[in-house]
């Protein structure tokens, strides 16, 4: 397991977000992180469907660590949002 708590937890700096926007993270972190599979997150750095800002260094990816916390809010709206019934929304 790759430990990437430690980006999420860290007490945020006056005048700073939580996750300082220099700060990659690998695609195994990023696959922790999004509970995705790694396979996946591939697909999409080849595709450049990914909607994080990302780098190549050599052969391997990284991918920011802000970006990939805002999509981490975003797949978990995404879901929160799927699982609510529309008959029970609207009334």
């Amino acid at each position: 397991m790759i430990p990437t708590a430690h980006l999420l937890e860290r007490a945020p700096e006056p005048g700073r977000d939580a996750v300082m926007p220099d700060e990659w993270l690998t695609v195994g972190e990023s696959c922790q992180l999004w509970k995705l599979h790694r396979n996946t997150v591939y697909r999409h750095l080849h595709n450049g469907t990914l909607p994080c800002r990302t780098m190549r260094i050599g052969r391997n990816w990284r991918i920011n660590a802000a970006d990939a916390e805002s999509m981490l809010f975003a797949l978990n709206y995404l879901i929160t949002q799927s699982a609510v019934d529309p008959d029970e929304a609207e009334g």
